[in-house]
C-alpha cells in the first residue's frame, strides 16, 4: 500500500510487521491497530514511531528531513550493502529500534527503480519516494 500523507511517498512491505505498522501510522488513534502494533513492537516506541513517521512524511526529501531532525534520528545509509543491491536507508526510532528502507529514483531513460548501492552519491535530496521493508530492534542482518 502506499501512503502519501505529505510531500514523501511511502509505501511498505506486505509483512505482518510492516503492515502493523502503516496501519497505525493511517490511523494513529484506532484501537485495533494500537493492539495490533504493540503486538508487533513495543508499547514505548508508538509516540516516538507516530512522531517520526509524521515528520519524514511532511518533508519534501530526505535532505530536508536531515536538516530539520535533532539527535539520532536522521536517515542515514546502512553500511555492508553490496554495489548492485538497492540502497539501504535506516532510521533510528528511538534507542534500539531501526526503520529500514530503500528509495526509488528516476533513471536516465524515465523509469522508476530503486537506486543500487553503485549509483548512490548521497543524493539525500533525491529521496521523496520510499519503501519501508523492515522495521525492527537494531538487527542489521536484514540488510
Amino acid at each position: 500500500m502506499l501512503l502519501r500523507l505529505g510531500n514523501m511517498e511511502i509505501k511498505f512491505s506486505n509483512t505482518k510487521e510492516c503492515t502493523a505498522f502503516e496501519q497505525l501510522m493511517i490511523n494513529p488513534t484506532d484501537r485495533k491497530a494500537i493492539k495490533n502494533f504493540t503486538k508487533n513492537y513495543n508499547q514505548t516506541i508508538l509516540k516516538a514511531s507516530i512522531k517520526v513517521y509524521q515528520k519524514l512524511s511532511s518533508c519534501d526529501n530526505a535532505l530536508l528531513y536531515n536538516q530539520t531532525t535533532t539527535g539520532l534520528n536522521r536517515i542515514e545509509i546502512a553500511s555492508g550493502v553490496k554495489d548492485k543491491n538497492p540502497v539501504v536507508l535506516k532510521i533510528r526510532i528511538q534507542d534500539s529500534y531501526r526503520k529500514f528502507f530503500n528509495f526509488f529514483e528516476t533513471n536516465t531513460s524515465g523509469i522508476e527503480d530503486l537506486c543500487i548501492v553503485k549509483n548512490w552519491i548521497g543524493q539525500f535530496n533525491k529521496v521523496s519516494k520510499i519503501y519501508v521493508f523492515d522495521i525492527n530492534k537494531h538487527d542489521y542482518t536484514v540488510v
